[in-house]
């Protein structure tokens, strides 16, 4: 069976039975047909599926694990390969099921399917089956192509009722927009973790995901609650919970075209970044004339990570 619309890409191929766990097969045994079929999936996903979208593996339904995940390791590496798309990450993927609370044990349906795709910036989402019938098994792919929900500029009201403040153009490595959150959090807070030195963080644009999260596990090991870092992780607006710090580039972003063009309701002036500079201070913007600075950096303010700065949310989508 092979079917192919606008909105999905459907795929058929038999296969010889294989062992329950592949890995423990032969280099001669019907895994070699099966490492074919899954060739042809590629293939055909990459003949079928727009070049340059962003793709995402979620599952392949089958009575073993090692086997949906041989099959779905191999769709990666082969698109991974073949270049035609940019792979979602499966740890990003993972991420995502465990924050949104979404099933992918069983077959995932057209609604699930586009939840994933607006939370990841996919375009496509792919899933799969194995069913067996006679001595043989079916493999039956799907790929269901996404509605992002169409475009955003600078200035606009993004999905989770925030500002959006940057767009570079198209979709890479999950995201295209950020949005700011429509306003500051209730309080001030400090940025955490003093005179100890959080290795990892940086302070460029698309790194601010990843700069939180590496902060928040530094403050869990310390049990320090209640900081900027943390409070952005946990903010929650219009059912969205994807929300980090800023890095320094992000949070000067938001500066540039929010605050000097009079948007995003910013009270006060101090703004923290995820972005560490020392062991003692990070990286913070005043938002009323623009500077960026630590405590060391410029005698105009002294400011330790232990001083409460405001703080003002972003997602990537």
């Amino acid at each position: 069976m092979l079917t192919y619309s606008a909105s999905t890409v459907i795929l058929a191929l038999a296969f010889a039975a294989c062992a329950a766990t592949p890995a423990s097969a032969p280099a001669t045994s019907p895994l070699d047909e099966l490492s074919r079929a899954i060739r042809d999936v590629s293939n055909h996903l990459n003949g079928n599926v727009p070049a340059g979208r962003m793709i995402a593996f979620v599952n392949v339904q089958s009575g073993s694990v090692d086997l949906s995940n041989f099959i779905i390791d191999d769709l990666i590496a082969n698109a991974v390969t073949d270049r035609v798309f940019t792979v979602v990450d499966r740890q990003r993927l993972d991420y995502i099921r465990a924050e949104q609370n979404i099933q992918l044990s069983g077959e995932v349906d057209d609604e699930t399917a586009r939840s994933i795709g607006s939370f990841l910036g996919a375009h496509t989402i792919v899933s799969g089956r194995v069913s067996s019938f006679g001595g043989y098994f079916r493999l039956t792919i799907r790929a269901l192509e996404v509605n992002l929900g169409g475009t955003f500029a600078v200035g606009d009201v993004g999905p989770a009722g925030g500002i959006i403040f940057y767009d570079r153009g198209r979709h890479i490595d999950g995201w295209r927009w950020l949005e700011a959150a429509s306003r500051n959090l209730v309080a001030p807070a400090e940025w955490g973790v003093y005179r100890q030195n959080v290795i990892g963080t940086s302070t460029a644009l698309g790194t601010g995901r990843q700069n939180t999260q590496i902060l928040v596990n530094h403050l869990r090991q310390n049990n320090e609650s209640g900081r900027a870092a943390e409070l952005a992780q946990n903010f929650t607006q219009n059912g969205f919970t994807d929300w980090f710090l800023p890095s320094r580039e992000e949070l000067n972003l938001m500066h540039i075209n929010l605050r000097q063009r009079g948007q995003g309701n910013f009270t006060g002036s101090a703004y923290w970044s995820s972005s560490q500079q020392n062991n003692r201070s990070a990286w913070f913007q005043n938002f009323e004339d623009g500077r960026q600075s630590y405590w060391n950096a410029s005698p105009w303010w002294a400011v330790t990570k232990r001083n409460a700065l405001h703080v003002r949310p972003i997602r990537a989508f």
